[in-house]
């Protein structure tokens, strides 16, 4: 008889715990920002998460602050600082599941001047501390399965298999694609498909690795290279033209809980 082992993974952050993620994020290719260019531009961060007290509901609860920030385009440092970025990253309170399921967040919307993909306020905890959505009724070696997670206007797939437990630690190879689509202005700025000049359709397909503890119920390390391939079509001429854009995400558990 071939016995499966299934491991359960839950998230756990008491209340009081303290922990620090330090964030990379690198990025290749055209970027929609100061009207959309080609470009390198890089984001070092550190990000730190406190547990706190469930809701009445009894959904788990956490806070998350960036408070240090350092911002590099073209090779340049900009005059961005963790205050200076405040207005657009405040500090969150999210109430989440045990599994790693954004249940609800006290971010508002609003526009970023100088928005980089990915790296939605209010979907900062899905690329640092709750980047995997565990299944409730745990998961088999070499098994995989799969969740969706909201980024901007659309959803992200995931597809997940584990690999090997390795005493408390599980190796998490992911896959991820995602496709939307997206209008802008004359000026290649984001618009409303009213007034757009231009219809951009994109393709994300992306892999990566995650170390998972599954007795501190932290991710350890994640590192994740996508690469987004954009099809612009200028809505009066037909004309089209292509973009890409490769991302690569390094997240790195800088302090123990």
């Amino acid at each position: 008889m071939v016995l499966t082992l299934i491991a359960l993974a839950v998230y756990s952050i008491p209340s009081g715990t303290r922990v620090q993620y330090d964030v990379d994020v690198a990025f290749n290719g055209y970027l929609p920002v100061m009207g959309g260019r080609t470009a390198k531009a890089d984001v070092a961060m550190s990000v730190e998460v406190v547990g706190l007290s469930p809701s009445p509901t009894g959904a788990l609860r956490a806070s998350s602050d960036i408070t240090t920030l350092k911002l590099t385009y073209n090779g340049a440092v900009m005059p961005f600082g963790a205050s200076s970025v405040q207005e657009f990253y405040p500090k969150a309170t999210i109430e989440y599941s045990p599994q790693g399921k954004l249940l609800k967040t006290d971010v508002p919307d609003r526009k970023i001047l100088f928005r980089m993909p990915g790296l939605d306020p209010k979907r900062l905890q899905d690329i640092t501390y709750l980047p995997i959505e565990f299944p409730p009724e745990g998961f088999e070696e070499n098994k995989p399965f799969t969740f969706r997670k909201l980024f901007g206007d659309s959803e992200v797939e995931y597809k997940v298999t584990p690999g090997k437990i390795d005493g408390d630690k599980v190796t998490l190879n992911i896959k991820l694609s995602q496709s939307y689509t997206s209008f802008e202005d004359e000026n290649r700025n984001e618009s409303d498909e009213a007034s757009a000049a231009g219809k951009v359709t994109t393709d994300v397909s992306g892999e990566g690795v995650a170390l998972f503890d599954l007795k501190r119920g932290l991710i350890e390390n994640l590192n994740i290279e996508a690469t987004a391939k954009g099809h612009v079509i200028n809505l009066k001429t037909q004309n089209s033209t292509d973009r890409q854009l490769k991302t690569i995400l390094k997240v790195t558990l800088a302090a123990k809980a």
